[in-house]
């Protein structure tokens, strides 16, 4: 038996200005500053993005592209954030108005808010996301890896899931943000590491620039124009979890940075939140001595699912990887309890015998950072007890 729990990657799609959401949740406090105030700046620029993953280092690109000084503030002592431990992939579809239709189906399915004017320009500039990517890098190859997920949702028929090539990487996500990185360095845009950004420091209604930690000490870094938050999501904040994830507890996928910092810094200039309900989780086994999940890919449907009375609760051929949480996330109401998490996987030596359960190409913080490495006859694991076995 494998014992399982569900692994989660928060995804956001914007941040609005509106009424703070009020609660006792950790919520950031700005620094007050008038006109007038004599403040000390130890750095300036036109644009300070906080965040060195994904979407920082893309702001960074297009503000410099547009002619402005921009400043990265990373938290981690390197950059990639989620995606350097993804698979690397992005969607590029074949049709804006089928993959609107698309998009807005998942929307409509899941209960999830969504604009439709933002939701058009996303399918809209989804399009040119492949020749955005070469423009980088003329020396990378794309190849179609997949497709849509719910192939029954109208517009699926468009949705071709890309992976980079023929660039420097081990795996899809180091490459894919190694072209990102690459076009960075060569904007000579400088990126602060090992610099976590502590408070957004506000003037009146605007952002005049943010309270950092370089090196143990606090700095005062001046935007002449923008702060962009691209800190991630807060799947390492225990206390935001409980807010607004319904299921607890859950393990984690990515990196431990994502501590929902730069949201807090936006509810602390009055931005409110969406999207905080939005979870993407597969089921993954949680390994002694190893902080971050590992998602479970199976092989073939020869194994069973039950929970903590044994009792079979899904179809296992037919379980989404992406959304595998809610065929677990049930509360028993009697007894007080997820009866589904943790919930175990049974299966036959064969089973067992034919490959590892967890594949070492796989991606996740646990095996592309902390360097986890599932054997190959599964005997580590069965040693550490994560895997029990038994004579029948």
């Amino acid at each position: 038996m494998s014992r399982n729990q569900v692994s989660s990657r928060r995804t956001f799609l914007k941040t609005a200005s509106a009424a703070v959401i009020a609660g006792p949740v950790g919520l950031a406090t700005a620094k007050e500053i008038s006109k007038n105030d004599e403040i000390k700046w130890d750095r300036e620029a036109d644009v300070v993005v906080l965040g060195y993953g994904n979407a920082g280092s893309n702001a960074a690109i297009a503000a410099a592209d547009a002619g402005s000084s921009v400043i990265i503030l990373e938290k981690m002592p390197e950059g990639g954030g989620s995606v350097c431990v993804s698979s690397g992939g992005f969607v590029v579809p074949t049709n804006k108005d089928d993959y609107y239709a698309f998009q807005k189906a998942l929307y409509e399915l899941s209960r999830s808010e969504w604009d439709p004017e933002i939701l058009r320009v996303f399918c809209e500039e989804s399009l040119k996301l492949g020749d955005y990517v070469k423009s980088l890098d003329p020396q990378v190859t794309l190849a179609i890896y997949g497709h849509a997920g719910y192939q029954n949702l109208p517009g699926a028929d468009c949705v071709n899931k890309i992976s980079p090539r023929n660039v420097p990487g081990k795996k899809g996500g180091e490459r894919l943000f190694g072209i990102f990185q690459r076009a960075v360095e060569k904007r000579n845009i400088p990126v602060l590491l090992n610099t976590p950004a502590q408070q957004l420091i506000r003037c009146g209604n605007e952002v005049a620039g943010v309270v950092a930690l370089e090196n143990g000490k606090p700095i005062n870094v001046k935007a002449r124009k923008a702060v962009v938050i691209a800190t991630g999501g807060f799947q390492c904040n225990p206390e935001l979890m409980k807010r607004y994830v319904f299921g607890n507890p859950m393990g984690y996928l990515g990196g431990p940075s994502h501590t929902g910092d730069g949201l807090l810094m936006a509810q602390s200039m009055g931005a409110d939140l969406w999207h905080m309900n939005s979870v993407s989780a597969p089921l993954g086994i949680q390994v002694p001595g190893v902080k971050a999940g590992l998602a479970l890919i199976t092989r073939r449907p020869a194994f069973i699912w039950v929970d903590q009375d044994g009792k079979r609760f899904v179809n296992e051929k037919k379980l989404d990887y992406h959304c595998s949480w809610m065929a677990v996330n049930q509360f028993d109401a009697i007894k007080h309890r997820y009866p589904r998490i943790p919930c175990y996987m049974i299966m036959d030596k064969t089973y067992l015998e034919g490959a590892p359960l967890i594949s070492s190409g796989g991606s996740g913080y646990a095996i592309n950072k902390e360097g986890y490495i599932w054997s190959k006859d599964n005997k580590k694991e069965i040693e550490s007890g994560v895997i029990i076995e038994a004579p029948t």
